[in-house]
């Protein structure tokens, strides 16, 4: 079986904060294709999704709990 990948999500701290950097610092043109919760970025032939760490977290029955030393977006 051939295998392929479509889409990389991350989950962030503050979506808003994060979706600022990818448009205005790297100048990444976001999909209409994503919803309020879900920001989709077209990387020639994948997406990189961005998604609210807390729900992700929930999404994936796991605990929010990052290192203290990791304080990204």
């Amino acid at each position: 079986m051939r295998q392929k990948l479509n889409i990389i999500t991350l989950g962030v701290k503050d979506l808003e904060k994060s979706l600022e950097f990818y448009e205005k610092g790297l100048k990444w043109e976001k999909s209409t294709s994503g919803t309020d919760n879900l920001v989709l970025f077209p990387l020639g032939g994948i997406f990189l999704g961005l998604y609210p760490r807390k729900l992700l977290a929930e999404d994936a029955t796991v605990a929010d709990d990052p290192p203290d030393n990791l304080d990204l977006f």
